[in-house]
């Protein structure tokens, strides 16, 4: 049997490389993939945590004010709570 013709494989040798030849480049390169979903993830979480601790401190807030209102109330509501005969 003769020999097949590598035909095939000056094909595959002008493929270019799948890394950049240049360093600033490849830098470039894993930076768009891995630093801008980085970046992208801590401002959300930052966000997040942010909104939920604004939130955490408007229900205190609004707790306090509930309690002071509900103190101010309280007798009245005592005088209600009593036994009915």
């Amino acid at each position: 049997m003769a020999p097949r013709s590598t035909e095939f494989g000056s094909a595959l040798e002008a493929l270019p490389a799948a890394l950049p030849p240049d360093l600033a480049t490849l830098a470039a390169a894993l930076f768009l993939l891995l630093g801008i979903p980085a970046i992208l993830f801590g401002l959300i979480a930052l966000y997040t945590g942010y909104v939920r601790y604004d939130a955490d401190r408007y229900l205190a807030e609004l707790e306090a004010e509930a309690e002071t209102e509900a103190g101010t109330e309280a007798p009245a509501d005592e005088e209600d709570a009593g036994p009915r005969e």
